[in-house]
């Protein structure tokens, strides 16, 4: 009720443009539970629709609660993902991203940024940017921001090496329905796809990874284990 009240004021107040999130895998769901849940979002119509996993992070209630949680299992979990994305598409929604949807051309201008390793530049006390390789947070003391008109001392600040900033195209891009764009990457980083990444998707194609001569992306199947190819595949160390 309180979702659907906060809602309905955005409406009336003028948003045209409104994105939901909307949680699986949570303590008491069911598939009919999630399913209905679904159903009755698409009766609102919202623009964007973003659907996460709950997952249980450590120094949170749930995580001192988790012994005594009825959680669905992993198959029931995945199942809520499939069936999501069934429904979510029949009725006109485009998966552009692993957990995202939206009608036609409202996709997340702001997250295709960062997916898509971009640079973005963040203003204000705590602010967060990507620019030239180079990743930095801006102090969040609010008056010391003011005062030196937000050239004050940096919170936090790091170059990306370049093999750290291929791991991430690849890790981000791969989480887009379009995948990793090939001519793009071997612009960006002057190597050659294959020789660097496509050997190792090819152990999981063509049932987990689709390849193409300037394409490669996960499948729908290959989206449900996307955190463990991307595993087998990238070295942060």
């Amino acid at each position: 009720d309180e979702f659907k009240s906060t809602y309905f004021a955005a409406r009336r107040a003028g948003f045209e443009n409104i994105s939901v999130d909307l949680m699986y895998g949570i303590p008491e769901q069911t598939m009919e539970s999630f399913e209905e849940s679904v159903k009755r979002l698409l009766e609102l119509a919202p623009e964007h629709i973003s659907s996460y996993c709950l997952k249980i992070e450590e120094g949170t209630k749930f995580y001192e609660r988790r012994e005594s949680l009825v959680l669905p299992d992993e198959d029931i979990v995945s199942d809520m993902y499939e069936k999501m994305g069934h429904i979510l598409q029949s009725a006109g929604y485009n998966k552009y991203e692993i957990s995202n949807f939206s009608k036609l051309g409202m996709e997340s201008r702001h997250n295709l940024k960062y997916w898509q390793y971009d640079d973005y530049i963040g203003f204000g006390s705590g602010a967060h940017s990507f620019f030239e390789g180079k990743r930095f947070a801006n102090s969040r003391d609010v008056d010391g921001y003011i005062l030196s008109n937000g050239l004050g001392e940096r919170e936090s600040e790091e170059m990306i090496s370049p093999s750290e900033a291929e791991n991430e195209y690849i890790m981000l891009g791969m989480r887009l329905a379009c995948g990793i764009d090939i001519r793009e990457y071997e612009t960006r980083f002057k190597k050659d796809f294959y020789e660097s990444f496509g050997k190792k998707f090819e152990k999981f194609s063509p049932e987990f990874v689709f390849l193409s001569d300037n394409n490669c992306k996960f499948t729908e199947k290959g989206m449900f284990v996307s955190n463990y190819i991307l595993s087998e595949i990238l070295d942060f160390s």
